[in-house]
């Protein structure tokens, strides 16, 4: 009786310590697919946020689970380390914030024209619909096709459309669909008085 109990209490310990060494990964791997189904590294800073949220998460986790093991502080900065690396892996397919599409609608500087109008819609998890807005501008009184070509010249400025846009550019609309977000954009005048002010709608969405 008392050798199986000590195998017994062998077998515990070795569960026990078994179960501590994997207790960062399972605390690690909801955090990351919560991070991830939100779409967290898509906000503004988001890629600093989801690699702080995860180094603190996984350090912290293995700091109280290896702390009866040698050197536990050197293996909970590395697993750290290792989890804040993560970041690479979930930044690429986070979609992109609805702050995120007006900050980088703000870069594409469009000189001689005020905002009259912003609306925003969607959700970083991307259900129903992913984040997106959509801004009105007016401009001066200048044709469709040229305020079009504004636009269109200030998103490659930008890095928000490829160079061969200027080249496809045909009336006062255009549409295309990058890596990160799908542009929309349509001018038409405001009124029906010659000269008239024209107004330039452009909806960005992002892309999951």
């Amino acid at each position: 009786m008392v050798v199986y109990r000590s195998l017994v209490a062998a077998d515990r310990n070795a569960l026990r310590r078994a179960g501590r060494a994997l207790l960062p990964v399972a605390v690690v791997v909801p955090v990351t697919a919560a991070l991830h189904l939100l779409g967290v590294a898509g906000y503004q800073a988001g890629e600093i946020l989801v690699a702080v949220i995860l180094a603190i998460a996984g350090g912290a986790t293995a700091w109280w689970a290896y702390r009866p093991f040698e050197a536990h502080a050197v293996w909970a900065v590395t697993f750290a380390v290792l989890c804040s690396s993560l970041t690479g892996v979930l930044a690429p397919p986070a979609p992109w914030s609805a702050g995120r599409l007006a900050a980088e609608l703000d870069a594409a500087e469009l000189p001689f024209t005020e905002i009259v109008d912003e609306s925003r819609s969607g959700r970083s998890w991307c259900m129903p619909r992913c984040p997106a807005i959509e801004r009105v501008y007016r401009g001066p009184a200048i044709t469709a096709r040229a305020a079009a070509a504004e636009v269109a010249f200030a998103f490659v400025d930008a890095g928000l459309a490829p160079p061969e846009l200027l080249q496809r550019l045909d009336g006062g609309s255009f549409a295309l669909s990058a890596e990160d977000v799908r542009i929309e954009v349509h001018a038409e005048p405001e009124n029906d008085e010659l000269p008239s002010p024209i107004l330039i709608t452009i909806r960005l969405e992002a892309r999951r």
